[in-house]
């Protein structure tokens, strides 16, 4: 029935085996013992009748603490609280039998209730929890009582499922702790604590935290800084209001917000309020930050953990791994109602994709978050928001309905909504800036992005001993492309241009952007709306545009660099997947009739060397296709060449262009040598 056993082997002994509900008056004052009384009073206090409920002789009754490092505290407090009185210190004696000097057997008094706690899974199991001591607490019609941070995994199931009753216990909250501060400081803090540090906020972190003669306010300053700034990193004035670049989460998480109070009024049941949601999108996007303003909005506890970190428990054994995992889901059920965020949830894995090696364990690891998520131990109150990088690495059960049913897709921020988080961030400073012509130097970038430029600028105007401004911020935006060499650089301008002057004349409206630095592959890009629904023509624009860079480079240069060709993310790479689509996935093929209809699946970069080399037929079209694309990309170039050189001048001078600056360049008075030859070939063939 205790952690400590050190008579375990001896069915006899010469005194009897004590329980403690505090300790001595005669120690130090110990501010974790009082923050557990004042938890447990709170408890009761807010569930009145469950003292007497709990003291019915033979009701059996299981507290579930939030953290085993709080099991025995609140044991002892619980113990004090309901059976205070006769010889204080001594609250239970085990009825052992004793002998007396002279050889007499002699029995100690009656125990007023019997008790298992147990707290470390790692311990050697207690020899208290013996069907023995079992059939003894059952049998002797006094009140018994379980304690555990796990009791599923820790406590005895015949206790559980004897149970009348399963009470938890939350983690300290904000005024239990100043109550408790306050009875051993004499006088009520004047600041109120985070209810993160509260939350956080373990035993050794509060007898760190006490000195003998501290003020309340001391004490708590104390704590804020022993539990560290992790707690804080919520800031309680951002809300879903006003998140921006997220728009579906955002409505999302503010309907649950408007139904939290309906159902804790009890106007509403938890069944019909939606209770999980998968966020998936690129990293950086704020997806962990979407968390936590909405459990800002929804005024509730918020609880992060990640599959990484269950398996990050001691030494990642399977068994470790689910009790981590097990850990999360009962602080947050003791928490509720909460958020619950599971962070880089993709890394479960599908099943279908398990290596053979580790199949087993991978198979056991997901089926307890799936059990989990199913609510098989109680899941009210508890709202769930995931988040992955790669939707499409997940298991198909994690996704099914009464788990994350609800898949919402967190796009990169477009060029309004990076100014807006850009503005947040910044606050009051600069005021009146131009914040768009910062935004228009990035692409793809994030909210995270956003928080790196503002930190880095704020630094480099700290250095310079004066406030922040406009030129700060661009500085750490803008391209570094000033140490590339000259040729190299002036080649980089004329084949950026090529894709600007072929994207805006094949494809009016699609272009945003194209810079000279900054890109995927750390060179230059032009940036492009997708088109979503590609015909036979389109494919032919999209080809032409991929082109137009080694095209302008042979035009305006005279020769062509490898810039066109190299990765999976190169123009050739691109063009060359791009064709090979069209002819063996979209039906645009000109095989005959009986052939072209043919779905050969949808290739991926890796499948090229394959595909091509070992199907000759196709790698013929997809030649012809090409070679048609490049000439038809360089006969525009042809025609519209003092337009491109024009583009690839300002971009040696500005580094980013948009789409309305390259439109008026390209549609600047056009000489003689620039007819309309814009119709050049189109066609694909």
């Amino acid at each position: 029935m205790s952690n400590d056993s050190n008579n375990a082997s001896q069915p006899r002994c010469r005194s009897t085996h004590r329980r403690l509900a505090r300790k001595s008056p005669s120690l130090p004052p110990d501010l974790a013992e009082e923050v557990a009384a004042v938890m447990v009073h709170r408890l009761l206090a807010d569930r009145p009748g469950l003292a007497a409920e709990a003291k019915v002789p033979g009701s059996v009754t299981i507290v579930a603490v939030a953290a085993k490092e709080w099991v025995m505290h609140i044991r002892r407090a619980w113990v004090g609280a309901l059976f205070p009185g006769e010889e204080p210190e001594v609250i239970s004696t085990w009825p052992l039998a004793t002998e007396t000097d002279e050889g007499e057997e002699q029995k100690p008094p009656e125990p007023r209730w019997y008790g298992f706690a147990r707290d470390d899974a790692t311990r050697r199991t207690d020899p208290y929890f013996s069907a023995d001591s079992l059939i003894t607490a059952f049998q002797s019609g006094q009140p018994v009582f379980g304690w555990s941070q796990d009791p599923e995994a820790l406590l005895p199931g015949e206790l559980l499922r004897m149970a009348d009753r399963v009470v938890q216990v939350p983690p300290p909250s904000p005024a239990a702790l100043a109550e408790a501060v306050a009875s051993m400081a004499g006088a009520l803090p004047t600041e109120d604590i985070p209810e993160a540090v509260a939350r956080a906020a373990m035993p050794h972190h509060l007898l760190m935290a006490w000195q003998p003669g501290a003020s309340a306010d001391e004490v708590l300053h104390r704590l804020v800084r022993i539990v560290g700034t992790a707690a804080l990193a919520a800031d309680p004035r951002e809300r879903l209001e006003s998140l921006l670049g997220m728009d579906e989460a955002r409505d999302w998480g503010l309907a649950v917000a408007r139904d939290l109070p309906e159902y804790r009024a009890g106007r509403l049941a938890w069944a019909d309020i939606d209770k999980a949601v998968l966020l998936a999108g690129p990293p950086g996007t704020g997806k962990t930050s979407f968390a936590r303003r909405m459990a800002n909005t929804c005024d509730v506890p918020l609880v992060i953990s990640s599959p990484q970190e269950w398996q990050g428990d001691r030494d990642g054994h399977l068994g470790h791994a689910l009790g981590a995992m097990q850990r999360t889901f009962r602080e947050a059920r003791a928490s509720a109602p909460c958020i619950l965020f599971l962070d880089e949830i993709d890394s479960m894995g599908d099943r279908a994709r398990y290596d053979e090696r580790h199949r087993d364990y991978s198979t056991a690891y997901l089926n307890g978050l799936l059990e989990q998520l199913d609510g098989l131990h109680g899941r009210e109150g508890v709202i769930v928001v995931a988040a992955c990088n790669h939707p499409d690495r997940l298991d198909p059960a994690l996704t099914r309905s009464g788990r994350l049913d609800r898949v919402l897709h967190v796009p990169l921020p477009d060029d309004q909504a990076l100014a807006g988080i850009l503005r947040q961030r910044l606050r009051d400073e600069i005021p009146g800036a131009d914040l768009m012509r910062v935004v228009r130097l990035a692409v793809g970038a994030t909210g995270a992005d956003v928080e790196r430029w503002v930190r880095s600028a704020r630094r480099r105007a700290r250095h310079a001993g004066r406030p922040l401004v406009l030129e700060d911020l661009l500085a750490e935006v803008r391209p570094k492309v000033g140490d590339m060499p000259t040729d190299i650089r002036r080649r980089a301008a004329v084949h950026e241009a090529g894709h600007a002057l072929v994207g805006w004349l094949e494809m009016p409206g699609s272009l945003v952007r194209v810079s000279l630095a900054g890109g995927p592959d750390a060179g230059g890009f032009a940036e492009n709306l997708h088109e979503p629904v590609l015909t036979r023509e389109a494919v032919g624009r999209h080809l032409r545009r991929l082109f137009a860079g080694r095209a302008a480079e042979q035009v305006i240069l005279g020769d062509v660099s490898s810039g066109a060709g190299g990765s999976e993310r190169s123009d050739l790479a691109r063009a060359t997947m791009l064709a090979v689509s069209a002819l063996t996935s979209w039906g645009f093929s000109s095989a005959p009739a009986d052939q072209h209809l043919l779905w050969h699946g949808q290739p991926g970069p890796s499948d090229m060397r394959l595909i091509l080399p070992h199907q000759p037929s196709l790698a013929r079209e997809v030649g012809a296709l090409l070679a048609d694309a490049y000439e038809g990309a360089r006969a525009l170039i042809e025609a519209h060449r003092p337009a491109l050189q024009r583009i690839a001048q300002a971009l040696l001078e500005r580094e980013v262009l948009v789409a309305e600056e390259i439109a008026h360049l390209v549609e600047q008075p056009r000489s003689l040598e620039e007819a309309p030859e814009r119709d050049a070939p189109r066609r694909m063939r």
